[in-house]
């Protein structure tokens, strides 16, 4: 974005914080002037001006363009908007948008609406582009893919085509894996290995497992895959940035971030290469080996404490409860779900014993179902106040905790608020 275009950002913001515009002292003058613009204030008594004026970052005026030019000096800048809109910058209340990053320069992408045919020349040119030994990884096949493609074994489907390299695939939830036979000896999975707490294996008549990993049972494999390199992660950050600011984005809030994330986004921030406000809930899926696990609260408090910044505020958490009631399954029900293609009726499991979350002060985003109850005890004994929207989604906003000082709210997904003034404010 250019020096103009980061003044449109900081002028929107300013709207957007609801500050009132300045007594301007008679004779002052303004630092900036934007004239001929269609400016949306969100003041419901003046909803539409063309101009305004601004010194030392606070409106001097709002109005017409006659109006605005009294304020007008010898050193002011003055804007031409042309006619086009300045409105307040938007918040992503929910995005994986590091994720997102990396999968644009990195990773093998396709459309969840991709066929078999489709799949298989993306990954056969990212197999191509890809070192022997390095893995090929990416997404996003839809969660219905096998249901709508029969394929005998997506295991050994993989393995006609990225020529030993080990895949690994996410879907379109981003909770389950499709893996290849490398990926899946990497890993350690094989007919011998149990399907771990909170997730499984799929596997084929023999008992060995197929390709198909879900909820906690991905993330074994995935564990396994090799780290983005700092330099990767910085310049994913950039990319998230410049996206952002491409559709008036002036912050957000990563949803499950991982340390090298956090990291990424605090090093942008101190070298002054940042202007987005960051939300950062930190991952606690690789400090979650089952479910019965109490989260190491001291490892949690440490990546708070040292991954924080003037635009990146660290006071979240992300917990997963139970996963999703696509074709995988998972999402914990109270009832167990229909049968499936070989006549199997599961009910999802928990990713979290409901004790862990006793201590906690967090948020939970979960479909109505078995994973409501247990989470509901908890958040009433610590006081929190629970409603759903839609008679779909559970939603809490929580108090503030000795352990963590993290106050979360739902919105339309999950929106959030804390001691960071802009985004009480937006939200």
């Amino acid at each position: 974005m250019d020096r103009g275009g980061r003044h449109l950002l900081a002028c929107a913001l300013l709207s957007c914080l609801g500050l009132g515009v300045a007594a301007a002292a008679p004779g002052a003058i303004a630092d900036r002037v934007f004239i001929h613009g269609a400016v949306y204030t969100q003041d419901p008594t003046q909803p539409w001006v063309e101009s305004f004026a601004v010194a030392d970052g606070k409106y001097l005026a709002v109005g017409s363009g006659a109006a605005i030019r009294a304020f007008i000096g010898p050193e002011t800048n003055v804007v031409d908007l042309k006619g086009r809109m300045v409105m307040p910058g938007l918040v992503d209340d929910h995005v994986h948008a590091v994720d997102g990053a990396m999968g644009e320069l990195y990773d093998c992408i396709f459309p969840s609406t991709a066929t078999p045919a489709q799949v298989r020349r993306a990954i056969a040119g990212c197999a191509k582009r890809t070192p022997k030994g390095g893995w090929v990884s990416g997404g996003f096949w839809a969660s219905d893919f096998f249901k709508r493609n029969p394929i005998r074994s997506p295991r050994r489907w993989l393995d006609g085509v990225a020529e030993g390299r080990p895949i690994i695939l996410r879907d379109d939830t981003g909770h389950n894996v499709w893996a290849n036979s490398e990926a899946l000896r990497l890993a350690g999975v094989d007919a011998k290995k149990a399907d771990p707490g909170g997730g499984r294996f799929e596997r084929d008549s023999s008992g060995r497992p197929d390709g198909i990993a879900l909820e906690a049972a991905a993330e074994k494999i995935q564990a396994v895959v090799s780290e983005r390199s700092e330099a990767e992660y910085r310049r994913s950050v950039q990319h998230v940035q410049e996206i952002a600011h491409r559709f008036g984005f002036i912050g957000l809030k990563e949803a499950d971030a991982a340390t090298p994330a956090i990291a990424a986004y605090v090093a942008a921030d101190k070298r002054g290469q940042l202007s987005l406000y960051v939300a950062a809930c930190i991952s606690t899926l690789a400090m979650q080996v089952t479910p019965d696990t109490i989260l190491d609260y001291d490892k949690i408090d440490n990546v708070r404490e040292a991954y924080r910044s003037n635009l990146v505020d660290t006071n979240f958490v992300k917990i997963y409860l139970d996963g999703v009631p696509t074709e995988a399954r998972t999402a914990a029900m109270l009832e167990p779900y229909l049968p499936d293609a070989q006549g199997r009726r599961v009910s999802g499991d928990l990713h979290v014993n409901p004790d862990v979350l006793e201590s906690w002060n967090s948020i939970s985003g979960a479909i109505r179902s078995r994973c409501t109850r247990p989470v509901i005890g908890p958040f009433e004994r610590a006081s929190m106040r629970l409603r759903r929207r839609a008679g779909r989604i559970l939603t809490v906003n929580c108090a503030t905790s000795s352990r963590m000082q993290a106050t979360l709210r739902h919105r339309t997904s999950t929106a959030s608020r804390s001691s960071m003034p802009w985004r009480s404010s937006l939200l």
